[in-house]
């Protein structure tokens, strides 16, 4: 399976949001 980096991106920086 394939995780795409922009998911990850997209991750990080709702978890450094908060």
């Amino acid at each position: 399976m394939k995780i795409p980096s922009k998911e990850i991106e997209i991750a990080l920086n709702r978890l450094t949001l908060i």
